[in-house]
C-alpha cells in the first residue's frame, strides 16, 4: 500500500494470521479498496497531529466455528458503523504462534475518527467517539 501523502510504501504481504478483512460503511455498505479509502482519510485530515482512526481489538469466542466468529465480528462492526456513522475496517485474526493461548481468535477494528456516509464520503469529526470531547461534555 502506498501512502500518497508521504510516498512511503507499507508492505503487509508478510502479515500472517489474517483470515479476512472488510471495510464496512454505514447502512450495510462495504468497499473493496482499503488502500484508496485510507489514503482519502489521510487527505481529509489537514492537521499533522490529526487522529485518523482508533483501533479496538475484540476477542471472539473459540467455542464458535470460524463462520460464526466471522459473522459475529461483521455484525458488531456493522452495528458500530451504523450507530456512529463511521467506517470500520475489520480484520479477523487467528491466534499467533507467539501467543500462549491457541483460543485467542480476535478481530482488529479500525474505526474512522470522522463520519462517513454509505457511499464512503467523509464528513466532520465523530464527536461521540472522541474521548476528549466526551470528557469535556461530562459523558
Amino acid at each position: 500500500m502506498v501512502d500518497t501523502r508521504t510516498g512511503l510504501v507499507h508492505d503487509y504481504s508478510r502479515r500472517r494470521g489474517v483470515l479476512d478483512a472488510r471495510l464496512i460503511l454505514p447502512g450495510s455498505s462495504m468497499r473493496q479498496d482499503h488502500a484508496a479509502f485510507w489514503c482519502g482519510i489521510e487527505h481529509h485530515h489537514r492537521r499533522k497531529d490529526a487522529v485518523l482512526a482508533r483501533e479496538v481489538v475484540v476477542g471472539l469466542p473459540a467455542e464458535l466455528d470460524q463462520d460464526a466468529r466471522a459473522e459475529l465480528a461483521w455484525k458488531f462492526a456493522q452495528a458500530i458503523a451504523n450507530r456512529f456513522e463511521v467506517a470500520v475496517d475489520c480484520a479477523l485474526h487467528t491466534p499467533s504462534k507467539k501467543d500462549s493461548d491457541p483460543r485467542n481468535f480476535h478481530a482488529h477494528l479500525l474505526i474512522t475518527a470522522c463520519h462517513v456516509d454509505p457511499s464512503g464520503n467523509l464528513g466532520k469529526k465523530a464527536l461521540a467517539l472522541d474521548p476528549i470531547h466526551c470528557r469535556r461534555a461530562g459523558l
